[in-house]
């Protein structure tokens, strides 16, 4: 997985290498970080 915005862009995650976890698509991915982005429970700014 690969940062695609910001300071870091271009910058690639290490990703487990077991079999159990699965990778995620990029829609999912997206969901995921607007959802924490936009929370109001959540404080941290990403």
């Amino acid at each position: 997985m690969r940062i695609i915005s910001g300071k870091y862009k271009g910058k690639k995650i290490l990703q487990p290498s077991d079999k159990i976890t699965r990778p995620l698509k990029d829609l999912t991915k997206e969901s995921i970080f607007n959802i924490i982005q936009h929370s109001n429970i959540i404080r941290n700014k990403i």
